[in-house]
């Protein structure tokens, strides 16, 4: 070594093992889906205060599979929303991975309804069906709520 040189000291990380690895990965899909659920949060099914912060345009979605009208429905779900809530209370619906859901809601009141994760949107008239769409191909939980009031209408269990 030269006179005055300091010495440089070089540390390598360790080789990546295959659990450090499987962590990784797992951490890299667990948290943006906790923060996902998380940013749902509020009062979960008391329909407790709600600040969305986007709009949903006519046909937004970016979450989930689309499915379009002429596509084959695996399993049909009827949700009624009267006086503020449910009638017969808040359902989980369960589906299968891969399943094509249909949700009619009808409602006594206009409002939006979103399904979460997924993001799809449908708008609701007083009286009148309206049907969300999806394939569900994100396995968890989903909520699923009115935009202006943020009561809950019902969940999504894909499994």
């Amino acid at each position: 070594m030269a006179k005055g040189a300091s010495p440089i000291l070089i540390v390598m990380p360790p080789r990546p093992t295959v659990h450090s690895v499987r962590g990784f990965l797992v951490s890299i899909v667990l948290v943006p889906a906790v923060f996902s659920v998380a940013a749902c949060g509020g009062d979960e099914g008391t329909g407790g205060d709600h600040a969305h912060d986007h709009h949903h345009g006519d046909g937004h979605g970016h979450g989930g599979q689309a499915v379009d009208s002429s596509t084959v429905v695996d399993i049909r779900f009827e949700v009624e929303f009267s006086d503020g809530s449910v009638v017969g209370g808040v359902p989980r619906l369960v589906v299968d991975v891969g399943d094509v859901v249909e949700v009619v809601v009808v409602s006594d009141m206009a409002d939006e309804l979103h399904l979460h994760v997924y993001d799809a949107v449908v708008d609701l008239e007083p009286g009148r069906p309206a049907s969300i769409l999806v394939q569900a191909s994100i396995p968890g939980i989903f909520e699923a709520e009115l935009h202006d009031s943020g009561r809950q209408v019902f969940e999504l269990e894909v499994s």
